[in-house]
């Protein structure tokens, strides 16, 4: 089987660390706040793991599984389908596999 590539592998260990940093924000009860640097620096790790070219199947479950593991993925693949559509779009174009990708 084939293996996850290194970029797409380093860029949800970053994001899970993020993702943990902006939740240690809130205490118990309160409110998590998307206006924190915390949460900047998780969006924008979340958006390179959105529009990241998939460059095996390996590469698609990992992408997969790692959108549905965290709602903050989710999220705005869900609001842009309401709006323009043009995340969703590049969402979906990155799991086109270029001609040399390994076969599942």
């Amino acid at each position: 089987m084939d293996e996850v590539s290194g970029e797409l592998s380093r860029l949800v260990v970053l994001f899970r660390h993020q993702h943990r940093a902006w939740l240690a924000t809130a205490g118990p009860g309160e409110d998590l706040d998307a206006g924190l640097p915390e949460f900047d620096r998780m969006e924008e790790t979340g958006d390179r793991i959105l529009r990241l070219p998939c460059r095996s199947q390996a590469d698609i479950r990992e992408k997969i599984r790692v959108v549905l593991e965290f709602e903050a993925l989710r999220l705005p693949l869900k609001e842009d389908a309401a709006g323009d559509g043009d995340m969703l779009r590049i969402f979906l174009l990155s799991f086109s596999l270029p001609a040399n990708a390994t076969p599942a």
